[in-house]
């Protein structure tokens, strides 16, 4: 069975403006016990370094506002979420004015 999820990289840093590119990424079908990295850019536009923590997180709300999940499903999503994804990189800092080229692991 197949399941698709949207869900969010959230980082936590300074003040500053930060982009990351692409702005979805799609894994597609990976057989279990393998894994496959996709990669992504994260961009400081400011004029400060920052510091930066990422994580998965499941997008909580749908396009109108109203809450995508119960409370058994958001633990159930966010298990999977650290069970299953990490980054390369999930802390440190990006110079201002620069990128930074993270890997996200996904292995079911």
């Amino acid at each position: 069975m197949i399941k698709k999820y949207t869900i969010d990289i959230i980082g936590r840093g300074s003040d500053g403006g930060v982009q990351i590119k692409p702005s979805s990424v799609d894994f597609g079908t990976i057989t279990v016990g393998f894994s496959k990295t996709m990669d992504a850019v994260i961009y400081n536009n400011s004029n400060c370094n920052i510091y930066i923590e990422l994580k998965m997180a499941p997008k909580l709300k749908n396009i109108e506002g109203q809450s995508k999940y119960n409370a058994k499903e958001l633990n159930n999503l966010a298990k999977v979420l650290s069970e299953n994804f990490s980054f390369d990189t999930p802390k440190g800092i990006i110079n201002a004015k620069s990128k930074k080229t993270i890997s996200i692991i996904f292995k079911p």
